[in-house]
């Protein structure tokens, strides 16, 4: 398991790494906003995306459970 964390960790950074680099060399439009801006927002919602899942995944399985019973 913890092997795990730091493979997909290994794998994120990398991949990110790829993505910063190949975005400085060429980027595909013109800047609206600033670059520090909109990646601390990206990041953002990358980190918290996975907090929020797996805060609302176990209600929404409890709560479905019961909206099936409630319905049979």
């Amino acid at each position: 398991m913890n092997n795990e964390v730091v493979i997909r960790l290994i794998f994120f950074a990398g991949i990110f790494a790829l993505i910063v680099i190949g975005e400085l060399m060429s980027p595909r439009r013109p800047m609206t906003t600033s670059k520090k801006v909109r990646w601390i927002s990206n990041l953002s919602i990358t980190f918290l995306n996975p907090l929020v899942v797996h805060l609302l995944f176990p209600i929404l399985v409890i709560s479905g459970s019961r909206s099936n019973l409630t319905a049979s």
